[in-house]
């Protein structure tokens, strides 16, 4: 893979990862 193709997957996890905590943080918040 290129740079920038994985560069984007990269980008693409680490997004996802932090919605994944605050969904996780608002879960936790509203139980």
């Amino acid at each position: 893979g290129g740079g920038r193709s994985s560069a984007r997957e990269t980008i693409g996890r680490v997004a996802a990862g932090a919605v994944a905590k605050k969904l996780l943080k608002m879960k936790s918040g509203t139980e």
